[in-house]
């Protein structure tokens, strides 16, 4: 029996050195600038992998937050941690540990449960929010907001007010413009809207503008398909090709990108 006892509590240390062993250990900025720089390639490094990080709390819902200023990881916590949710606080540092899921449309932690400082925790705002990170984050919830009825007008064609929306949104960028990696960035979300509203209303110069500031600034969301899907409608059939090359290779298995490019094969090109 004594025997049995200690090699179950020998399992049980082994077991638990090799769990500590496998979470990888990442700094925030690093990750982001990863992230950032090839989409493709932090994938391969992390997905489906555990992961440890730092930072700061920028969103707040009821079982997810996001993480960082202009670019954001979104952090979806297990079941047993949602509690804790209630207890966060804009602006408050936390370290993170869950599954890295690099294939969804935003960069996502799943699974994940709280590290430092505990949640429950009153004094756990290590840095408390000046005015100017007050406003900061208010002015990413008017943003926020502005884009999300945009995104509506533009699913009921109300595009003219979708623009309106838009603009309005990205005249508050002078705030949030650079992120640690050095991108000018904000809300990709909020350009992306606004070139759907102006592509359909065959306004196609316009929509190439936001789409390539987008894939100059935001490059983890590279919409090449659709700036090549603008392109085709001005009769640009060979910049729309080069377009969906690249798209291609960032996202070989969307089907939004294998329809543009069936599209331009019926076209020759």
């Amino acid at each position: 029996m004594k025997k049995i006892v200690i090699f179950l509590v020998v399992l049980f240390a082994v077991t638990t050195v090799m769990s500590a062993q496998n979470v990888i250990d990442v700094d925030f900025n690093t990750l982001i600038n990863e992230i950032q720089n090839n989409k493709v390639r932090a994938g391969q490094l992390y997905h489906g992998k555990t992961i440890r990080t730092t930072g700061v709390i920028r969103r707040i819902e009821n079982n997810f937050i996001q993480l960082g200023e202009a670019w954001v990881i979104n952090v979806i916590f297990k079941s047993s941690e949602r509690s804790k949710v209630i207890n966060l606080n804009l602006g408050q540092r936390i370290t993170i540990r869950g599954i890295y899921d690099g294939n969804q449309y935003a960069a996502t932690i799943n699974n994940a449960v709280i590290e430092l400082p505990s949640a429950t925790d009153n004094n756990a705002v290590i840095k408390p929010l000046r005015q100017t990170d007050a406003e900061y984050f208010k002015d990413m919830e008017t943003v926020h907001n502005l884009t999300q009825t945009a995104s509506l007008d533009n699913k009921n064609g109300n595009y003219d007010r979708a623009i309106e929306l838009t603009t309005r949104a990205i005249n508050l960028y002078p705030h949030m413009m650079i992120d640690q990696g050095g991108y000018r960035c904000g809300m990709p979300d909020t350009y992306i809207i606004r070139a759907t509203a102006y592509y359909r209303k065959q306004d196609y110069d316009r929509a190439i503008a936001d789409y390539t500031w987008v894939i100059e600034n935001a490059p983890i969301i590279a919409p090449y398909h659709d700036r090549a899907s603008a392109y085709m409608k001005k009769g640009n059939y060979r910049q729309a090709r080069a377009d969906v090359n690249r798209a291609l290779q960032l996202y070989p298995n969307n089907q939004d990108v294998k329809i543009v490019n069936a599209e331009l094969r019926r076209l020759g090109y």
